[in-house]
Formats: structure tokens, sequence, C-alpha cells
């Protein structure tokens, strides 16, 4: 309403028609307001655990790619073995799996509607509005559950000066 009549009388000082004037002024006030705030919808999918039983299904698996992990303990067996010399150039490595829980989960999606206001400038709100139903996406997924169970050995390879590049693994597989 105030920026009606601010609109109004700048029109009628300048020539103009207050009517006009205030019109324009009305349409800029509510097209600002309506800028000040946007509104959406976004889809989610999130995840539940699957129990059995009353017990969470949970599998023990390979927790990323096996590593290569050097043997320090076997310095001595080889100092014993070889001479002082050939010691400093021989590494001993070990293959590792590492593996870790997991829980079944089944998978849904949920709608969210939300509105995002601006406050200022550069200062922006948002706000959750309505949570649809958890739709069931047909889908059922492992997921990590940040526990490692450990490790398991899958090769050994011993190397002169280093492992790495041409000529890895004197003897085992090497990788």
């Amino acid at each position: 309403m105030i920026s009606a009549v601010i609109g109004g009388t700048a029109s009628k000082i300048s020539g103009g028609k207050f009517a006009n004037g205030a019109s324009t002024a009305a349409f800029q006030y509510m097209f600002n307001q309506v800028a000040k705030s946007t509104f959406g919808k976004t889809k989610k999918r999130i995840t539940r655990r699957v129990f059995r039983d009353g017990k969470g299904v949970t599998s023990e698996r390979e927790l990323g790619k096996p590593k290569w992990v050097g043997i320090q303990a076997a310095g001595p067996l080889i100092d014993k073995l070889a001479p002082k010399q050939i010691t400093l150039a021989v590494n001993l490595e070990i293959l590792v799996q590492e593996y870790g829980t997991y829980e079944l989960v089944d998978v849904f999606e949920v709608e969210y509607t939300y509105k995002v206001s601006r406050d200022g400038t550069y200062d922006y709100n948002s706000e959750i509005l309505n949570i649809g139903p958890e739709i069931p996406a047909g889908e059922t997924s492992w997921m990590f559950t940040g526990q490692s169970t450990g490790f398991s050995p899958i090769d050994v390879r011993g190397c002169i000066f280093s492992c790495e590049g041409y000529g890895a693994g004197v003897f085992g597989n090497g990788g």
C-alpha cells in the first residue's frame, strides 16, 4: 500500500497520472515479493535396514581392492640367511584383502516439497514444507557399516630394490 502511494505521488509530481504510478508501484512490489520465495520438489533415495527374525541381515564382504603391504618382520630372517649387502636391497611384501561388515538395506524414494526464501542479497533460507510417503524402489543393496573385520593374505612377493615397476616380484605372482 505504501509503495502504491509513493509511486502514484512520484508519477503525479513528474506530470503523469497518479493511478498509473500507483499501479506500476503495486505490480513492482508484488513481483519483488514473489521473487523472494521459490518452491520446488525433489526426490531423494533413502535406505532402511532389512530385518529377518528380529535381526539385521549382515554379511562379511571384501572392502576395497587388495593392496601390497611391506613385511617388516622378515628383515632379521633375511639378515641370518644372506650377507648384509643383500638385505638392504631385498623387499618382502604381502598382498592382503581387507574385509568388512555390510548390512542389507531396502531402497525407497521420498518426494520433498521445499521453499527457498531470499532474506537479503546473499542470504537464503531453505524450508521443507512436506515430506511425501516412502515409496519402495524395488531394490535392495549391501551398505558398509564402517566396521572392518580384518585382512586375509592373498600372495607374497620378494623384490630387489623396489617392488614397483619393471621386474617387480622375484617370487610369488607379484600382483
